[in-house]
């Protein structure tokens, strides 16, 4: 049983070694004034009705997924203007929370207030499957800047959310919004 420990142990190291490891680059879209840092072993693709994807590799010979960090942006209504940002954050995240719960199978995990960049943010964490039947964990973070609704998605086959985790924090810690050309 010691052993098993001590293996568990080196493997968490090793695992922690690898990312630190991991060197990233910075993709900047000035049509949307952002920029992020992503691995480099990720690939970037552009999906529509998102600003900007990263597909993580295949880890092994038996992924078939992989997983991705999205990060939407879209103009807020006219009606929303005079509304709190955070308000409108909600209503988004409340719509998709709808969404989610019509789909057979799905689960809420979590509906909490966050913090993002020092904006408040509605973040929700839920169960799904895919159009491929495979059981994936998401997490979706609403906030508004700029008079945008942003929306920042981390999708994961269940069993490998956590194991990502780490990457995701790196991308989201490195997301930065750029000053708005008048």
């Amino acid at each position: 049983m010691k052993w098993q420990s001590i293996f568990i142990f080196f493997l968490g190291f090793l695992s922690a070694f690898v990312q630190a490891q991991e060197k990233f680059e910075t993709y900047t879209d000035e049509k949307h004034n952002f920029s992020v840092n992503y691995p480099s072993s990720w690939q970037i693709i552009h999906v529509h009705g998102y600003v900007w994807s990263a597909r993580s590799e295949l880890t092994n010979a038996k992924d078939k997924f992989e997983d991705l960090v999205q990060i939407a942006a879209h103009p807020i209504h006219h009606s929303e203007h005079t509304l709190k940002e955070f308000d409108i954050a909600n209503a988004y995240a409340r719509k998709k929370l709808s969404s989610i719960e019509k789909i057979a199978g799905s689960k809420v995990l979590a509906v909490e207030k966050a913090v993002f960049k020092d904006i408040p943010a509605v973040r929700i964490v839920y169960l799904t499957k895919n159009k491929m039947g495979h059981e994936v964990k998401c997490s979706e973070l609403y906030a508004v800047q700029n008079k945008k609704i942003w929306t920042f998605i981390y999708t994961a086959l269940h069993d490998d959310y956590d194991h990502w985790m780490p990457y995701v924090n790196k991308i989201w810690d490195s997301f930065k919004f750029s000053a708005t050309k008048k």
